[in-house]
């Protein structure tokens, strides 16, 4: 029964600060909750499956690739964070000299890609809304990495800047491909073997 309530009790904690993050995201990303790792995991997990899911609706996919949204779009983002993490975790013991606090990096980098996470669910109708999403996400880690670990702002705007320049050219790299797969796609003509009736 304790379990039960402590488990409801996280479940409002997490739900005001979800809602007060979404309507205040520059204020909210300066002061992040300190959560621990499991309830982090399961805010992760919460928000990447539903959103994965709402992609797919969305685009009218199939049972199953809503499904993949529920259960693999969790994984899959997970590790990118982790990885993300510990990209920035060991950038700032090299550039700035400092150690952070892996949760909270962590912490930091979840809630910056909140609207990343939200505005990718319309990238199949309107493939822009990545770069917004990721625009979105890149000023939030501005705001989130100095004002929580005391970084260099400029040293922090150089950093964001050269990923996102090159989020930017693998998404126009990535665009120029699908287009000319698609073109090379619908130029292929399959030619119906003749048939000679009486043969």
């Amino acid at each position: 029964m304790t379990n039960k309530k402590q488990f409801l009790s996280d479940l409002v904690e997490i739900k005001n600060a979800l809602v007060q993050f979404l309507r205040h995201p520059m204020t909210e990303i300066k002061h992040i909750p300190d959560w621990d790792w499991r309830r982090l995991i399961f805010v992760q997990v919460m928000i990447t499956a539903t959103t994965g899911a709402l992609a797919n609706l969305i685009e009218r996919k199939t049972t199953l690739s809503v499904l993949s949204g529920i259960f693999i779009s969790p994984i899959l983002t997970l590790i990118t964070l982790m990885v993300s993490t510990l990209f920035f975790y060991y950038c700032f013991q090299i550039f700035a000299e400092k150690t952070v606090s892996l949760r909270r990096l962590f912490t930091v980098i979840l809630f910056a890609n909140i609207p990343q996470f939200i505005f990718q669910m319309i990238s199949g109708y309107f493939s822009p809304a990545t770069l917004i999403g990721m625009g979105f996400t890149a000023f939030l880690l501005l705001v989130g990495f100095v004002e929580n670990f005391s970084l260099n702002r400029k040293l922090v705007i150089r950093m964001i800047a050269a990923l996102y320049t090159l989020f930017f050219c693998l998404w126009i790299w990535n665009r120029i491909a699908t287009s000319r797969m698609d073109r090379s796609w619908n130029n292929e003509t399959i030619e119906a073997p003749e048939v000679h009736l009486g043969e």
